[in-house]
């Protein structure tokens, strides 16, 4: 994190010799003894100028400190002392440019109107022109402008000297008595928080002032009560008198992390990147070995694409005991991983699991890499390494099923790619940005895309513009490649898996034998807070393989064991089951007893599969009551409000669908899947009411990538006259940035690919894909087949789609390219489309979305449950 990487092992860096590596503690950020004497070099300047006052010391009046005259050439650039950084970079004035208040008057006084200090850039950060006039007007106020409504005794609790620092260590260890003060404290802070939005922050807020002024709280705890007074600013959105109030954290406690963490976020959130980067070099000087501090530095780099001041970062830990940084260093691997320096972080995982063996998140990080590289068989070895080394560790079981399961479909149906028998190419570059499993040649096209392709390829221009394709030939989701046809063929049941081989016709069972050994072993191994969901995810394979009474019983010892604040979960994934199996009224039974057993907070999730349930069987009017209900019970759950506008989306009522929309948004304001959502149906009133809804959205959640990707789908839409494919990359790249789990930004920045480029999928697209892991979005969930598809396998199923809709569409889309670059308006009278076409970038989706009734039992859970999958 500084300026120049190089110096991270430098003396300013406060690096600690081997000697004092038991000295070190990573947890409170703790120095070495042997770094008194760099700390006492950072802080011989900062805390050196006195109470504040308006006379400016010679630092902040932009003199240059003279430099020592022997001092060598190669340290010519002056140390950054805490007292030049804080001089320098926390510098305030007025937002209303005033110097003073009238006499009588506080900003801190003024609800109505506060005043607010907004950060001013640094004197080494204005022009070479600027004037010395300039500078000084830049840092007339100081800190007066607060610090004059703060006690005296907090002012003075701000040490000057590196001694004085460096006892500040000591107060981080607090007393019972201290506790308890600071305790009551807080009771007091929340119940003055409910006199109202932002009159409840000024009643807060006085009150911590009175706490200060009448020393209610020890000298120690003063920090934490700035730290709740800033936290409370931020979430009134008072960007600048939040960072102030951090500050104020900062000089009173430097050795909390904390402190130094919530400001870089806050200053990261505020776009001040610059700022955030010197907070967070602050922090590290006085924390060098603080975990988060380390972690976030590392992504804040990550994220300004400086991979070698990240590394930097990493190589301070080199001293330390493995034991004390190795979730940093596990985070380092990780890094590398998500920069695709796939060989580096398999070489950092090897060197973790050797030298600590018993820590189960290493393993289960190093399984998720090589599961997300579609690397399945040495994804199964380290599983089983690790449960050898840790057979307690909840989540490598949970993934030793998954295993299983994938496994054991495999061993039924032809495998769709290499890398699953373990083979990897060895003439690809360690480095390369992808990973280095061969790909499928043309004919072992998997069946999700064949079927597809034969599906929508033999229907007309017409026809797929109108209607949607042919829906029996679609695949269904419980296979993960093409099957295997076999010479006998058992009888599958009925319901759901009857819907399978309408889609399906080489059906066969899967054997699950290994998962069911593993079950066996995982509930004589883990804890028993746990076995619940071990039973849970045994039900939940069962139930895709269709064993349904296997699945009922693995439910019933979920059920068991499952304490009883969770146990609606286990009613509610049962529910689910019966549901695919068309055995309704069994599932209304676990909905109710989950609805009578679900704690209030999560009451929303039970009501939302309740109003679904009736929707699928076509009772709208019921399904309209139970949201109806959720929006008096759970009116802070935006999600049944969500519903409450796909339940009329799916039902055809477009203008009833924009009036909820219009009600939610009344209420959640600041959700950005409610505005996407608005978006989205104006398109029934035209695309300039379309763009009107996307600024105004904009303006309130400016964000969401869910409504940047709407905003993308404006542009790519052939039929308007502003299509602008240079636009929408521009929207895309934001929406994945604001929001990596939404799946539909990169399914729309995949047809955008194919617009622009053709061919291939995009490495560096897949690459970020990969390492977002999405998990949500109606077009992800259409091209998500099965449960246990992989992140790379559900882009080239969504690549197959594409390819195969964008062909029938070749016409449009070519003709608003060219009308584009010449700058031509296209018309929409020509083309027999109707308004909702383009409304994702899949057209049959779009269709099946406004004719679900419609559709055979199977397409049309799929369209209103979404996912299949009910996480325990």
């Amino acid at each position: 994190l500084l300026s120049n990487p190089s110096l991270a092992n430098s003396p300013q860096a406060c690096t600690v010799s081997s000697s004092n590596e038991a000295d070190v503690s990573g947890s409170n950020g703790e120095l070495a003894e042997g770094c008194d004497l760099d700390l006492q070099r950072i802080t011989e300047e900062y805390f050196a100028t006195e109470t504040r006052s308006p006379t400016l010391s010679p630092t902040l009046a932009g003199k240059k400190k003279k430099r020592p005259k022997k001092r060598p050439k190669k340290e010519h650039r002056r140390r950054m002392s805490p007292t030049t950084v804080f001089s320098e970079h926390y510098q305030y004035e007025s937002t209303s440019g005033e110097e003073g208040t009238s006499e009588g008057e506080t900003p801190l006084a003024q609800e109505g109107s506060p005043r607010v200090l907004a950060l001013r850039p640094s004197c080494s950060e204005k022009q070479e022109g600027s004037s010395a006039d300039e500078l000084e007007d830049s840092t007339g106020l100081g800190y007066t402008t607060f610090d004059h409504l703060l006690p005296r005794l907090m002012l003075q609790c701000v040490c000057t000297t590196p001694t004085g620092i460096a006892a500040k260590r000591h107060e981080l260890v607090e007393s019972p008595t201290s506790k308890l003060s600071f305790k009551d404290f807080l009771t007091q802070l929340r119940e003055s928080e409910k006199a109202g939005t932002r009159n409840g922050y000024y009643a807060a807020r006085q009150l911590a002032l009175d706490v200060l002024q009448k020393c209610k709280v020890p000298e120690k705890v003063f920090w934490r009560v700035c730290l709740e007074v800033a936290d409370l600013a931020k979430r009134e959105n008072l960007v600048d008198e939040a960072a102030y109030w951090f500050h104020k954290v900062n000089q009173l406690q430097p050795f909390a992390s904390q402190g130094w963490l919530d400001h870089a976020k806050l200053e990261e959130e505020t776009g001040r990147m610059e700022t955030c980067q010197r907070i967070l070099q602050m922090g590290l000087r006085f924390c060098p070995f603080n975990e988060s501090l380390l972690v976030k530095g590392i992504k804040y780099q990550e994220q300004m694409s400086e991979g070698f001041a990240a590394r930097s970062l990493l190589a301070r830990l080199k001293h330390l005991r493995l034991e004390k940084s190795w979730k940093t260093i596990l985070e380092g691997a990780l890094f590398e991983a998500r920069a695709g320096r796939l060989a580096i972080a398999r070489k950092v995982f090897k060197y973790l699991i050797k030298n600590i063996p018993r820590h189960g998140p290493i393993y289960l990080e190093a399984y998720k890499l090589e599961e997300r590289c579609e690397h399945f068989l040495p994804a199964m070895d380290i599983v089983e390494k690790g449960l050898v080394a840790n057979p307690r560790y909840g989540p490598l079981w949970f993934g030793a099923f998954r295993l299983y399961e994938r496994m054991a479909i495999q061993s039924v149906y032809k495998p769709d790619m290499d890398s699953a028998r373990g083979k990897s190419d060895t003439s690809s570059s360690p480095n390369c940005s992808r990973d280095s499993s061969p790909r499928l040649s043309p004919e072992d096209t998997d069946t999700c895309g064949a079927s597809y392709c034969s599906s929508v390829g033999s229907t007309s221009d017409s026809t797929l513009l109108g209607f949607p394709p042919s829906l029996t030939n679609l695949p269904s989701r419980h296979h993960l490649t093409r099957p295997i046809q076999k010479k006998t063929k058992p009888t599958p049941p009925s319901g759901r898996l009857a819907d399978v081989c309408l889609c399906d016709p080489a059906w066969v069972p899967v054997d699950l034998d290994r998962v069911r050994g593993a079950v066996v072993r995982a509930v004589s191994s883990i804890s028993k807070e746990l076995v619940w969901k071990v039973h849970f995810e045994h039900a939940q394979a069962e139930e895709r393989a269709g064993n349904l009474s296997a699945s009922r019983n693995a439910y019933v010892s979920a059920a068991m064991h499952a304490l009883p604040n969770l146990r609606w979960k286990v009613w509610l994934g049962g529910a689910r089951t019966e549901l695919n199996a068309d055995n309704i009224p069994a599932a209304r039974a676990l909905l109710d007893r989950a609805l009578a057993e679900v704690p209030r907070k999560t009451r929303a999730v039970v009501l939302l599969e309740c109003a679904r349930l009736e929707e699928y069987v076509g009772h709208l009017d019921k399904a309209r009551a139970i949201l109806r209900r959720g929006h008096k019970e759970t009116k802070h759950e935006w999600k049944v409000f969500l519903e409450s506008i796909l339940l009329e989306l799916r039902a055809g009522d477009m203008q009833a669908a924009i009036q909820e929309a219009l009600a939610a948004l009344e209420i959640h304001r600041g959700t950005g899947r409610l505005w996407a959502m608005l978006i989205q149906l104006k398109h029934c009133e035209g695309e300039n009411e379309q763009r009107r809804v996307f600024v105004e959205a904009l303006k309130e959640v400016p964000k969401s990538g869910e409504v940047w990707c709407e905003g993308a789908r404006l542009c790519m839409n052939p039929l308007s006259p502003k299509f602008d494919l240079t636009r929408a990359r521009q929207f895309l790249e934001f929406a994945i940035k604001f929001t990596p789990q939404y799946g539909d930004s990169f399914v729309e920045h995949l047809r955008l690919d194919l617009l622009t480029t053709g061919g291939a999928l995009n490495p560096h697209l897949e690459q970020l894909c990969v390492n977002a892991e999405p998990n949500y979005g109606p077009m992800w969930y259409h091209c998500k087949l099965h449960a246990l598809h992989s992140t790379k396998h559900v882009l080239r199923t969504a690549k197959t789609m594409l390819q195969t809709e964008m062909a029938l569409l070749k016409g449009i889309y070519q003709q608003a390219i060219v009308q584009s670059s010449e700058e031509a308006t296209l018309g929409t009278g020509d083309h027999p489309t109707s308004a909702f076409t383009f409304m994702t970038g899949l057209p049959s989706l779009n269709h099946m979305y406004c004719n679900v009734q419609t559709l055979p039992a199977v397409f049309r859970r799929r369209i209103i449950f979404g996912s299949e999958h009910i996480s325990p």
